[in-house]
């Protein structure tokens, strides 16, 4: 089971875009097989092959709706990667996910909310409107990355929140301050920072929780 693993990471280092279409093919098997290794790793991979990976997700995406989800975040994330290494590609990378954002009003909220995470890491102001929509519809899952007011501190539109920061639960969204800063055990609430600055290691424990959800969600 390790040797594809092995192989792509060989390709990887080897900027193997002849093996882009086989990449592809293990994203279309992620949900298939609950393939975690794929999830992870492949955005990397993508990356390291380069902006020559870009059409191929680009296409990808862009395929009938369906109900598997983790091929298509994989996808985007990859691009999210690929825009963020390589300046050149940004403006595509962009482009492809806002695409694919543009059914949200029929996908999965959970499929949203992360095609909005890479728009947001992208820095992508100018898909705002189309988020702004997805999010009107409440057809985004907050738990992933916050809100809209989240969206515009991340991308540069707002300095900080206006709002009580919301986290979103199985049963609903609340609002910190609706306990008055104590949780049920009696301890305080913890606080999430009204800033877009992070600095390396907020990013980086972000980044960690992030994935965990991935594969928490993915399991369930």
């Amino acid at each position: 089971m390790y040797a594809a693993v092995h192989a792509w990471r060989a390709v990887a280092q080897l900027r193997g875009e002849a093996a882009i279409p086989a990449l592809i093919g293990l994203i279309e098997g992620i949900d298939t097989h609950d393939d975690d290794w794929s999830v992870e790793e492949l955005p990397d991979v993508f990356t390291m092959i380069g902006p020559a990976s870009v059409p191929h997700l680009v296409e990808f995406l862009s395929r009938p709706i369906r109900e598997k989800i983790w091929g298509p975040i994989t996808a985007s994330n990859s691009l999210e990667k690929i825009g963020g290494h390589y300046p050149e590609a940004r403006a595509g990378c962009i482009s492809g996910i806002a695409a694919a954002l543009e059914r949200f009003p029929k996908q999965d909220e959970t499929l949203n909310a992360f095609l909005i995470s890479d728009l947001a890491e992208l820095r992508a102001v100018e898909a705002a409107p189309l988020v702004e929509r997805a999010f009107a519809t409440d057809k985004v899952d907050l738990f992933v990355d916050g809100d809209w007011e989240d969206f515009q501190v991340k991308v540069g539109l707002l300095e900080e929140r206006i709002t009580p920061v919301p986290i979103s639960f199985p049963f609903g969204p609340f609002f910190i301050e609706d306990f008055s800063g104590v949780n049920d055990f009696g301890g305080e609430v913890p606080r999430i920072p009204n800033t877009g600055s992070f600095d390396k290691k907020e990013k980086k424990k972000r980044k960690q929780e992030k994935a965990s959800r991935k594969r928490n969600r993915k399991r369930k």
